[in-house]
């Protein structure tokens, strides 16, 4: 369609070509990928989404690539929710709370670090006593985890990227000091 991820990430591409002639030093753009909200049919509507997803960044980072910025851009996915493990009715599954979130950056200076980061949790589906990840009530058992990495680690290592000072992150993300008790700790992509 005319707003597919590529064709968005297309026009980012192209705006971050002319940002000199623009006078633009950083810029944030929001795309968006639909249809993830599955309650049915999960695998037959994810896994083509997960290939447009796949081809888009990757056509993304080759772009920066042959702009020579690709240590100067970041590309990250982030959701409000995720999907429990066990299936339900309907080959779909429920809401949950613990997601995966891909952050893509060069490999140069500045760059952002790939690799995993958090703990994956224990992917075996559980009765009484639940397992310390399947915890959500009252559906235990369904594999409805709990995330080790908040949201706020996780921005506020992008907003330190990005170039906000430390001493802004409390305002900016008022709960990041509850993750630890000396300070946030980066989830170590930065």
């Amino acid at each position: 369609g005319p707003d597919s991820l590529s064709q968005q990430l297309q026009w980012v591409a192209q705006v971050i070509n002319g940002h000199s002639s623009l006078g633009l030093e950083r810029e944030i753009f929001f795309v968006s990928l639909g249809g993830f909200d599955t309650h049915f049919n999960q695998r037959a509507t994810q896994d083509p989404l997960l290939g447009d997803l796949d081809a888009a960044l990757w056509s993304f980072y080759n772009a920066m690539a042959q702009l020579g910025l690709q240590d100067q851009v970041v590309s990250f996915t982030m959701s409000d929710f995720a999907r429990t493990f066990k299936p339900a009715n309907g080959d779909g599954s429920d809401h949950a709370w613990g997601s995966h979130h891909l952050v893509v950056g060069g490999s140069g200076a500045g760059a952002l670090k790939g690799g995993t980061y958090g703990t994956f949790p224990d992917l075996n589906i559980t009765t009484f006593p639940y397992s310390k990840d399947d915890v959500a009530y009252p559906t235990q058992g369904e594999g409805r985890w709990v995330p080790t990495t908040a949201t706020d680690q996780y921005f506020a290592t992008l907003a330190q990227w990005y170039g906000v000072g430390p001493s802004d992150l409390a305002t900016i993300l008022p709960n990041l000091a509850i993750f630890t008790n000396n300070g946030w700790m980066p989830p170590g992509f930065l």
